[in-house]
């Protein structure tokens, strides 16, 4: 690869990363911003737990940085000391055990040897910073990497710690984010059950009402006049739904289509056309993952099938798959409409 092109796709994926965290909280509901308020504000009376889950790029970590920046503008004039740090937030790294939750927590409150030590002697040191640095909430994000798919032993302990947490060591509110299979992991763990009163299913497009449908097109008119060299309309009904059916209603694989339709374009100096759109996806998908590239048949399985084509789930991510390549010329209204049925019914 040439070091220009190397350089365009740094700044295209730079360019559409800035353009995501800008834009896609402004159409995630206030009612997710409500319940991170609502964990946090039990600081003052008996801290518990909330969790939001949904699938992968679904713009958790995107909410807890408009939070944070919510809150932060509050406290700043409020703050006698520099060194309180009132949200402390964690992303947990993959196949996380307790002792890496606790690394990364005292990591972030800034201890200077975090791996050091025992269990009990990182837990002493994490009481005393978080003290120090007046922490009022505690966010885990990829809660999910702390859990395991066939582990209820496992994970029975991982409630039972979050508890310990909770209600005995530090006594601060715990937000937990994570897929959807947190939900029902968490569902096995009573006790940590029963802490957390606030649960929410992050959705950040829903095309089945007709106000849904209206701003996912909005957000795609947002989106095409960001895209560097322009596009055809992608805010058109037609490729509302080719984009929905590629994304799930999730803006992440809708970002990765478009950086990859930029670099796939054969032409840099006209606009983006369908056909890079569909090279684009061809970048993305291999021929494996969603059968023959005409995609006349969804790939099959007899243990994981979606009208919208195939989830894989496990603890680390649930990546949805398009079954057909929606931007081919064999990708008909027709067979989009068979896939949206209930598009086509409700807007």
């Amino acid at each position: 690869m040439k070091i220009r092109e190397v350089l365009d796709r740094v700044q295209i994926q730079q360019d559409l990363a800035e353009f995501m965290s800008k834009y896609v909280t402004s159409f995630i509901s206030d009612e997710a911003l409500n319940l991170i308020a609502n964990v946090h504000a039990t600081h003052f009376g008996i801290p518990r737990c909330g969790l939001i889950y949904a699938p992968t790029d679904t713009g958790k970590t995107a909410l807890i940085n408009a939070y944070k920046r919510q809150y932060m503008a509050a406290f700043e004039h409020k703050a006698d000391d520099c060194e309180e740090l009132p949200i402390l937030h964690i992303k947990l790294p993959a196949s996380c055990t307790i002792d890496r939750l606790l690394v990364a927590l005292l990591k972030e409150l800034g201890d200077i040897a975090p791996h050091k030590g025992s269990v009990a002697e990182k837990e002493g040191r994490l009481l005393a910073l978080v003290m120090r640095r007046n922490v009022s909430l505690i966010i885990i994000d990829d809660f999910n990497r702390l859990l395991r798919d066939s582990g209820t032993s496992f994970n029975r302990s991982i409630g039972h710690y979050i508890q310990y947490l909770l209600d005995d060591h530090l006594k601060r509110p715990i937000l937990m984010t994570g897929v959807m299979s947190c939900r029902y992991i968490l569902g096995e763990l009573d006790e940590l059950e029963r802490r957390t009163p606030f649960k929410l299913q992050l959705k950040t497009f829903d095309c089945s009402t007709e106000a849904g449908v209206g701003r996912f097109r909005l957000f795609l008119e947002i989106l095409e006049s960001e895209i560097p060299g322009g596009s055809i309309s992608i805010s058109s009904e037609l490729m509302a739904k080719r984009l929905f059916y590629l994304s799930n209603g999730v803006p992440g694989p809708i970002k990765t289509l478009v950086e990859q339709s930029i670099l796939a374009k054969q032409d840099i100096d006209k606009k983006l056309c369908l056909k890079d759109y569909a090279r684009g996806f061809s970048n993305i998908y291999r021929r494996e993952d969603i059968g023959e590239i005409s995609g006349s048949q969804p790939i099959s399985s007899s243990s994981k099938k979606s009208t919208l084509g195939r989830r894989l789930e496990n603890g680390e991510s649930e990546k949805y798959i398009p079954a057909f390549n929606p931007f081919l010329p064999n990708a008909s209204e027709a067979k989009l409409e068979r896939h949206l049925s209930w598009w086509k019914e409700n807007a």
